[in-house]
């Protein structure tokens, strides 16, 4: 004789629910608190990676420029809160004829759009109408540019080839200009922190300008009386 058993079903307690509900909601935590971290980190990354390369390619840029200084090229920045650095310097071959060889140059932070710019012109015209002048961005986010200029003196002892030390100054006045032996270009860039707050951080580049860097000495005090 055949039985039938009939199975029965153990109801969820109210317990098991709870539990449940509570390890949905770790798991739902935990990878929510993943994705948005691996968010963050993302635009982070990406953030960073251009605010890297723009700085390589400003350095890189700039190098290309001061290393086709003419011996006598005019080298001085105006006096201003931030000051323009103005020079000449051999652009080569360029598809327009009048910035071919030698050119004007300057270097200037525009507030309004807080970008750090280098401006070209054509050697045999002025500036103003800058109908023909080139605008070439090299940094952006910027707040403020300073520069500090360092040149070889001699230092009056008997032997001058030892006695030599770096003049600092963070000026060139237009009827002192001199090509300096290097200088550092000093700029403020607001930069993201790890709490996408936009922060100001300062960054220097050095540049030499001149084959005249050896042999620096740094006299002390009292060589200096």
């Amino acid at each position: 004789m055949l039985f039938s058993m009939k199975k029965r079903y153990r109801p969820i307690t109210l317990i098991e629910v709870f539990i449940g509900i509570g390890l949905m909601a770790i798991l739902t935590s935990t990878l929510f608190h993943y994705f948005k971290n691996s968010l963050l980190y993302s635009h982070q990354l990406e953030y960073a990676k251009t605010h890297v390369f723009e700085r390589s390619y400003m350095q890189q840029r700039l190098l290309q420029v001061f290393s086709k200084l003419p011996s006598k090229s005019p080298f001085y920045t105006e006096q201003t809160r931030n000051p323009m650095l103005t020079f000449t310097f051999d652009n080569g071959a360029d598809p327009e004829i009048t910035f071919c060889q030698t050119i004007n140059a300057e270097i200037s932070l525009d507030k309004e759009e807080s970008a750090l710019y280098l401006l070209t012109w054509p050697l045999a015209e002025e500036k103003e109408p800058r109908s023909n002048v080139r605008y070439e961005k090299l940094l952006t986010d910027v707040t403020s540019v300073s520069y500090t200029f360092f040149q070889k003196k001699d230092f009056d002892q008997e032997d001058k080839n030892l006695r030599i030390f770096l003049e600092k100054t963070t000026l060139l006045p237009q009827e002192n200009s001199y090509i300096p032996t290097f200088f550092t270009l000093n700029v403020e860039q607001k930069v993201k922190d790890t709490k996408q707050k936009k922060t100001i951080k300062p960054f220097s580049y050095a540049f030499f300008v001149t084959d005249d860097a050896k042999g620096t000495y740094y006299p002390t005090r009292q060589e200096q009386k």
